[in-house]
């Protein structure tokens, strides 16, 4: 299936969910991503000011398929976290993305990248009915997982991401767990069956609070874990 192809039954699956037409955002990377690779990113749902971000996913990604195959949430999105204006990139998340993924020895716009969930919110406990919202997505992850058919799948957004495709699938071994440097924040590691794909799912706490940055030795052991 050409590029084109699939994302025109992306948008036929982002019509299912319901959340076409709320602000949020699908894909995090271009849609060039939408192909074989090593890594599918996921966060939790896009932080933000639904009302001042209004965008929905549809829009989005309409202007996706107008920009290049490369451009990337992480590097080229000016963001504005707790109302602050960042310039392209430059946001404190934005940034440990970009370390975390280049740490890993990937390069940041090949990765595919979305969220669990795509309707934006302030803060995820923002969002009514997160289990709902959570499910009526699934099918969507479920599509670009066939294409991608990554080796592994990386959370940024915490143990509820980890929680929540672990969920979805048979886990193979049981959680690993790996103290982040930070409190009592942990990592967590698996390997899991999601359909016919066997996978490496390996979990770091938010990245909007956690600045990986400071803490080689978890990326060397993110990287340990999937496999690169």
């Amino acid at each position: 299936m050409s590029t084109s192809d699939a994302l025109s039954w992306l948008i036929h699956k982002l019509e299912e969910t319901g959340l076409a037409d709320t602000p949020g955002k699908l894909l995090y990377s271009g849609v060039g991503t939408l192909s074989p690779d090593r890594l599918y990113v996921l966060g939790y749902n896009p932080g933000g000011d639904p009302d001042a971000e209004s965008d929905s996913p549809r829009v989005h990604l309409a202007k996706l398929a107008r920009m290049s195959p490369d451009w990337n949430e992480y590097v080229d999105g000016a963001w504005r976290p707790g109302g602050r204006v960042y310039a392209p990139g430059d946001a404190p998340m934005q940034k440990r993305v970009r370390h975390l993924l280049t740490g890993l020895g990937l390069t940041v716009p090949a990765v595919c990248a979305s969220n669990v969930i795509f309707a934006r919110s302030r803060v995820s406990s923002g969002l009514s009915n997160q289990a709902q919202l959570a499910e009526r997505c699934w099918p969507v992850h479920q599509f670009i997982l066939g294409h991608v058919r990554p080796a592994g799948i990386l959370s940024i957004g915490g143990g509820s991401v980890f929680d929540f495709i672990s969920s979805h699938g048979r886990l193979l071994s049981a959680p690993e767990r790996f103290q982040a440097g930070h409190a009592t924040w942990e990592c967590l590691a698996a390997r899991v069956q999601l359909g016919t794909q066997n996978m490496a799912i390996v979990s770091v706490p938010h990245l909007a609070r956690y600045a990986i940055d400071r803490h080689p030795e978890v990326i060397r052991w993110v990287r340990t874990k999937l496999g690169l």
